[in-house]
């Protein structure tokens, strides 16, 4: 999930969303990193996530 760091509402939703999959035992990562989504995207795809 990608979004604006500016918008209060939509990083509290990701956040919500976030707990909610790591409680029921997802594997969950959560990248609020101040970067453009290449290099998010870039990371990922380095971590194996697909």
């Amino acid at each position: 999930m990608l979004f604006t760091s500016g918008k209060l509402s939509v990083a509290t939703t990701a956040e919500k969303l976030y707990t909610e999959l790591a409680t029921e035992g997802l594997e969950v990562l959560f990248d609020d990193r101040d970067e453009s989504p290449g290099v998010k995207f870039n990371d990922a795809d380095l971590m194996g996530i697909r």
